[in-house]
């Protein structure tokens, strides 16, 4: 909805803008254990989180000002080596066992099934923000998903750095 209405842009541009993030949030993680060998101590969740927060706040800054396929191709793009950064590191955290008590077993089904409500209910809350007016809808939408990211990126800052 965000390209198609808010953009204008047509199935083919707006499959070519959404195709970017995954493909770049792939490559990322397969380049992210090179570059954590490389540059021990990033902190990559932390600036993996602010690329995405970044990216997907510059899709919303170019839906107002005006949208621009080419620009949301690059912001998504961002966004996705952002979570690409971030991923990797994020999952090992919280399904690594440690002086929690729970085996990683049970930590990985908890970061499931965290992941799938989580999910589910930021659809849910999206298309509540998103119904409720076209551009304006929308833009409340990306600004909401964008200022969730940020504050992942913060709460990163103090994690313990694992991996």
């Amino acid at each position: 909805m965000l390209l198609t209405d808010g953009y204008a842009a047509g199935l083919g541009h707006a499959t070519i803008v959404l195709s970017a993030a995954p493909l770049a949030w792939g490559v990322t993680s397969l380049c992210a254990t090179a570059l954590r060998r490389r540059w021990s101590g990033q902190r990559f969740p932390v600036v993996g989180l602010t690329l995405a927060a970044a990216g997907t706040i510059v899709l919303t800054s170019v839906l107002v000002t005006g949208p621009s396929v080419p620009i949301a191709v690059v912001a998504w793009a961002v966004a996705g080596i952002g979570v690409g950064l971030a991923y990797p590191s994020l999952y090992l955290m919280a399904s690594t066992a440690g002086s929690s008590g729970f085996t990683a077993t049970e930590l990985a089904t908890a970061v499931i099934t965290a992941e799938a409500i989580g999910g589910l209910l930021g659809r849910a809350a999206g298309g509540v923000l998103t119904s409720t007016a076209t551009t304006g809808g929308l833009v409340a939408t990306y600004l909401t998903y964008s200022l969730a990211l940020a504050a992942a990126a913060l709460v990163a800052i103090r994690a313990p750095h694992r991996t």
